[in-house]
């Protein structure tokens, strides 16, 4: 009798277990059967995730671009700034990244180049702070009529100059000084750029920055190749120094001629 009432019950368990599984797998069954159906009616209107994923990636990208006032590369002002500032900002990124190797070409140990550049990274740091503090003095602002555009000009060619030093020092101590003089100078760029545009632009400050980040790409491609030109036809004679000095001193040259003399005509 035990035996036969224990097997009932084994019976009745595994008919339960059977209809559980049974409702388990029907209804799972429901879930994929709907989500295909979603699936299906959102790719065809399109309104799948996926689809509106990259709507609104395009969307984004488009609205990004359409903010741009692309109307300023219609002036010759805003075209011989942005691009004058931008082989200025190319140049004195190929000379910083070249800097230690200029360094170990002309004799010095590594413990000597290493030195220059702790020097430089400081001078780096602390001259953004104090060309901060000299573009906003009063005497500055009163005695140019474009005050922050006038004191990149002098950053620039001031920089440029020391550049020439440094491609004809020889000794550790003139190497030292004219890579800090240099550095010195080109921390001023980094801190002046935006306030010159700014001042000559104005609200359109977001615009010149973008078309100028634009042209700083393209001449990226263009100086790059060339320095390394220059730099493998001369081997070491530090004449890649002098052209990137040149290209700033073109860069400024046009800006005095168009923003100093032919505007005041």
């Amino acid at each position: 009798m035990m035996e036969d009432a224990s097997s009932e019950v084994v019976e009745k368990l595994m008919d339960k277990d059977s209809d559980v599984v049974e409702k388990v797998v029907n209804k799972s069954s429901d879930v994929v059967d709907k989500l295909e159906d979603n699936s299906n009616k959102g790719q065809e209107s399109g309104n799948c995730w996926c689809c509106q994923l990259s709507s609104c990636q395009k969307f984004t990208i488009f609205r990004m671009f359409s903010m741009i006032n692309w109307s300023l590369l219609k002036r010759l002002d805003f075209l011989i700034m942005a691009l004058g500032e931008s082989v200025i900002f190319v140049s004195t990124l190929l000379y910083v990244f070249q800097m230690s190797h200029v360094c170990l070409e002309k004799g010095l140990s590594t413990e000597e180049v290493a030195d220059i550049l702790t020097v430089v990274g400081i001078m780096d740091i602390l001259s953004r702070l104090g060309h901060g503090a000299v573009g906003d003095m009063a005497c500055v602002n009163n005695f140019f009529r474009k005050p922050k555009l006038s004191y990149y000009l002098i950053i620039c060619v001031t920089m440029a100059s020391m550049i020439v030093g440094f491609a004809f020092s020889g000794t550790y101590m003139t190497i030292l000084v004219f890579a800090t003089l240099v550095m010195m100078w080109a921390g001023g760029t980094m801190v002046t750029f935006s306030l010159m545009y700014y001042e000559t632009f104005g609200d359109d400050l977001p615009s010149c920055l973008g078309i100028a980040n634009l042209f700083r790409a393209i001449f990226s491609f263009l100086i790059g190749p060339l320095f390394g030109l220059v730099k493998e036809s001369t081997q070491g004679s530090s004449l890649e120094l002098l052209f990137l000095a040149g290209l700033i001193f073109l860069a400024s040259a046009v800006w005095i001629i168009h923003f100093c003399i032919l505007r005041k005509k």
